[in-house]
């Protein structure tokens, strides 16, 4: 069974997901995690995707795809899994069902949280991701239990720069031009679970697990 989080940048997919993981025996598969993970190599993919990060741009719909497949084909696609950022537009729902479609694949949920944009700024900015496990803090609902210090490793966490406030409109921005009509198509397609992301988090989990 595949679930589909969709939404905007901060309205908590990846803390939900991380819950799921933990708790409830899902496979979390974060676009943005893969891609951090190759952006620590020094190959020309990794030097790629630096370049259009640090410029606050979205990684190509086609190498998206390929990293994502990559990621799938080592996995045992009959368990819970969490697809967190991926698809992002129309073009990567088509190539998502296409993937779906030859795999075999037909139990799939699309859940999109929403929330306001000043909600998501607000969270955003206090969001703070530890750069060895890539568990994700904030300062306000979420916070680490020791200031600054990753719960698990004690690792120093840092604020990723597409969190900062001018990467944080650009993201909305672009979430609004090409991640809304995605929505939209499948919400006109009666295929769309839409959950109230201001809720705890708990609650949202809860709503998960009974989708």
């Amino acid at each position: 069974m595949f679930y589909i989080f969709l939404g905007a940048p901060g309205t908590g997919k990846g803390t939900v997901s991380s819950e799921l993981k933990e708790n409830h025996n899902f496979i979390h598969i974060s676009t943005g995690d893969l891609f951090r993970n190759i952006m620590k190599g020094d190959s020309n993919l990794s030097k790629k995707i630096n370049k259009l990060v640090n410029e606050g741009n979205l990684i190509d719909d086609q190498t998206t795809t390929e990293v994502l497949v990559d990621a799938l084909e080592k996995m045992d696609l009959s368990k819970k899994i969490i697809l967190d950022g991926y698809p992002r537009n129309l073009n990567q729902t088509k190539r998502l069902e296409k993937y779906f479609q030859e795999k075999n694949i037909n139990e799939y949920k699309i859940i999109s949280f929403n929330l306001s944009n000043d909600v998501i700024i607000k969270r955003l900015s206090g969001r703070r991701l530890c750069p060895m496990c890539g568990k994700i803090y904030n300062l306000t609902h979420n916070p680490p239990k020791v200031e600054n210090h990753c719960d698990v490793d004690n690792e120093t966490l840092i604020i990723r720069k597409d969190d900062h406030p001018d990467s944080i409109k650009h993201r909305l921005e672009v979430f609004e031009e090409q991640t809304k009509p995605m929505i939209d198509y499948y919400r006109e397609q009666n295929n769309l679970i839409e959950i109230d992301a201001n809720k705890p988090t708990k609650e949202i989990i809860l709503e998960v697990l009974n989708v």
